[in-house]
């Protein structure tokens, strides 16, 4: 085995620990904004749906979180470069993170929507407000 310089080391240390915050940050975001929708409706069915919601984004976060801690091993889970290396699928893993990601933002484009047409407010406002949550998607 030939050994990495510090700084390569340091990267890949650094990446790891991107790639766990930044899965960890998602899932937090968007169990924050379900958590605010919860309490603007009074609909008990909004509030299952919500539940629901964040029953699902809270098992996406936490099995993605644990495959992304051990997708490397758990001797060096950080290293990914190198002859020892030994990396479960990263291209298949990020595909499928994306894919799951899209499907949660989706969810929560349309979780507001079914709250807001209910209100008892103008067309104007209520595509004005789903306008603002569906910037998500961009």
């Amino acid at each position: 085995m030939i050994p990495f310089s510090p700084e390569i080391v340091a990267y890949q240390k650094a990446e790891y620990a991107n790639k766990l915050l930044y899965i960890a940050t998602l899932t937090l975001a968007k169990l924050s904004i379900i958590s605010l929708l919860m309490i603007l409706t009074a609909s008990n069915l909004h509030r299952k749906l919500g539940w629901g919601l964040t029953a699902l984004i809270a098992l996406w976060g936490i099995i993605t979180e644990s495959f992304a801690v051990f997708q490397c091993g758990a001797k060096r889970p950080w290293q990914f470069i190198g002859e020892d290396a030994y990396c479960l699928g990263m291209t298949e893993f990020w595909r499928s993170f994306s894919a799951l990601n899209m499907l949660t933002d989706l969810c929560l484009i349309l979780y507001p929507v079914h709250v807001l047409f209910n209100l008892q407010m103008t067309m104007r406002k209520k595509i004005t407000i789903v306008g603002f949550f569906g910037t998500r998607s961009l």
